[in-house]
């Protein structure tokens, strides 16, 4: 069997409860998978703090890309971390 191991994870999220970013994300939601392969309203960190590992250290940031196109907010809060089995 493995035994120990990190998983460093970033991913883009959905927005803040009650904020403009998550209410474009729910309107685009149904339709996203027609121009990306993505979840807009991914919330991997449940799924992350529930797989039993020891320790989980992660946060919120939020991703500049100044040279992408505005419609590019919708993603760019961003779950980054490592978790330890």
């Amino acid at each position: 069997t493995f035994q120990g191991g990190q998983y460093f994870f970033m991913e883009h999220v959905r927005g803040e409860d009650k904020s403009w970013r998550l209410f474009f994300q729910k309107l685009l939601h149904r339709v996203w998978h027609w121009i990306g392969d993505c979840c807009l309203t991914n919330e991997p960190w449940i799924q992350i703090k529930q797989a039993g590992f020891s320790e989980v250290d992660m946060k919120f940031v939020e991703a500049k890309h100044p040279r992408l196109m505005r419609a590019h907010a919708l993603l760019t809060r961003t779950l980054i971390g490592v978790a330890t089995k």
